[in-house]
């Protein structure tokens, strides 16, 4: 800030010195003020976690194959229990959050389901909420052999509900291919559209869309449970290998309007 010249003996004094004091003369030194310090809080338990997530990555090499997710899941599993982590569902939901800083990881993608479902599993609560809606792509396998209450935030991903044993997962967006595979109970609802092959080999449990199933494959090689499908479905390759279970769809199929499939096959005439 500028501030008017002190005049002393033998000094000239400035042009406009008058004007310039009229101004700015209300302006004098502050009154010293202690600086309030800004608190950063660092949540320990979230540090835990995001350590656990750094120290223990899944092979980049394998990612792909289902074999290797199990494996990791169950190591995660493992080492929650050997570390004694305690966390609520409150810190699951704050890991989702900020899980956002590793998205840039190779095996992120497909690595952060399975450590999510070994969270939720191994968890004290019933309930969880996991937010997908911040990241870039949906994370794959959420809800990977799941036996609690989850709500997504935002899209579902690859492979969804995987392997689902009990309980129910609520995606509020859209899931990707794979949505419900292998699933032997629980319910697994999803608000907006899946892509192909949803319920693939499906044993028990329902998944109920929302919206529309217009990839290829719905209920492929499904031996049980039930698919309702609110929208539109495909007709490429609809229930192929299907040997029990129940289809629904109440929109259209192709050139059918609802049609209704089981183990008797489908009846005569639309649903």
């Amino acid at each position: 800030m500028w501030m008017p010249h002190q005049l002393g003996y033998g000094t000239v004094k400035p042009p406009h010195s008058l004007a310039a004091g009229s101004r700015f003369g209300r302006y004098r030194p502050e009154e010293e003020k202690q600086v309030r310090k800004v608190q950063v809080s660092v949540d320990p338990v979230l540090e835990q976690l995001k350590t656990l997530w750094k120290e223990h990555k899944m092979d980049h090499t394998k990612c792909n194959q289902t074999d290797e997710g199990n494996r990791y899941y169950l190591a995660i599993v493992g080492l929650l229990g050997e570390k004694r982590i305690r966390y609520t569902p409150q810190d699951v939901e704050g890991f989702s959050l900020a899980m956002a800083e590793f998205q840039g990881e190779r095996t992120f993608s497909h690595a952060i389901g399975y450590f999510l479902s070994a969270l939720i599993n191994s968890g004290p609560s019933r309930r969880y909420t996991i937010h997908t809606s911040h990241l870039e792509k949906a994370p794959s396998f959420i809800g990977y052999e799941n036996v609690r209450s989850i709500v997504i935030e935002g899209q579902g991903g690859f492979g969804v509900g995987s392997g689902m044993i009990r309980g129910s997962i609520h995606v509020k967006g859209n899931a990707g291919n794979q949505a419900g595979q292998d699933m032997t109970g629980g319910k697994l609802i999803v608000e907006g559209h899946v892509e192909d092959f949803v319920g693939l080999g499906m044993m028990g449990g329902k998944i109920h869309v929302k919206g529309n199933a217009l990839g290829c494959g719905v209920g492929r090689a499904m031996d049980g449970g039930t698919i309702v499908v609110d929208g539109d479905a495909s007709p490429s390759g609809f229930a192929i290998d299907k040997e029990r279970g129940t289809i629904i769809v109440k929109g259209k199929m192709g050139d059918k309007q609802g049609i209704v499939m089981t183990e008797k096959g489908y009846p005569d005439g639309d649903w």
